[in-house]
Order: structure tokens, then C-alpha cells, then sequence
């Protein structure tokens, strides 16, 4: 029910396991960019669990 309702919750979680990853992910460097864009997906991803945690 939770992708019904969050479509983009599979896409939020394999792009911030890129990010976090090896291949340009924050693993691979230290570049505040990536690092940045890594905690907006996990912050989405927050948003969504305490959402679903409300009903």
C-alpha cells in the first residue's frame, strides 16, 4: 500500500543508495554536493515513513 499511495518511494531509496555508494557516491568523494542531495533523499524518505507511521 505504501507505493500505491508513494510511487516514488523505490526511486528515493535506489538513488540514495547511489549516493551513498561507491561510483560518484559519497563514498567516492567528498564533495558537499553529493552530500547534500544524499540527506534530501533521505530526508523525502523520512517525511514518507513518519507519514505512513500517522495511519
Amino acid at each position: 500500500p505504501h507505493f500505491e499511495k508513494y510511487p516514488q518511494l523505490h526511486t528515493l531509496f535506489n538513488e540514495a543508495t547511489k549516493l551513498a555508494g561507491g561510483g560518484g557516491g559519497t563514498k567516492a568523494t567528498f564533495d558537499a554536493e553529493t552530500a547534500d542531495q544524499l540527506i534530501a533523499k533521505i530526508d523525502e524518505i523520512s517525511e514518507i515513513f513518519w507519514e505512513t507511521k500517522k495511519a
